[in-house]
């Protein structure tokens, strides 16, 4: 029973260990706006997150397997636990400023796109440009083809 959860922890640190690893490393490039290298990460955190949440609901689920182990193995547990916490909420601060950075960046576009939308455009008497709206309110030189 003791080596079956000295077991069990030393698989739950290794894999805290790693997602430590990936949030550090995609925290690292969320604040240095590198979104290539963020998701180049998605597939391993998501298979690391997996892991860990089978592991640590096994021991949830038999709290004297835990109570068995070394002190030692579960200070050090406990200590990357905290750790990783505080890494997933600085993680979801950062991913949510990047969402809505993202979400303003593409609202502007949008606006700006619908600015730019030509308006209807008639003649005047004279031959000018009249009405319409549109960002470009100058003529547009144009050419036309006799031949048809």
């Amino acid at each position: 029973m003791i080596m079956d959860a000295t077991s069990r922890i030393k698989d739950v640190l290794t894999v805290t260990t790693r997602f430590i690893e990936l949030l550090t490393e995609e925290n690292n490039a969320l604040r240095g706006k590198r979104p290539e290298d963020v998701a180049g990460l998605v597939e391993d955190k998501a298979a690391v997150s997996r892991a860990y949440e089978t592991l640590v609901s096994g021991l949830a689920k038999e709290p004297e397997a835990l109570k068995a182990a070394a002190p030692a193995l579960r200070d050090r547990m406990r200590a990357l636990g905290e750790i990783l916490q505080s890494l997933m909420d600085e993680n979801v601060r950062l991913l949510t400023a990047a969402i809505d950075v993202s979400r303003r960046v593409l609202h502007i576009a949008a606006e700006a796109a619908k600015q730019n939308q030509p308006g209807p455009t008639t003649y005047s008497a004279m031959g000018t440009m009249a009405g319409g709206g549109g960002a470009s309110r100058s003529a547009v030189p144009m050419s036309v083809n006799h031949s048809l």
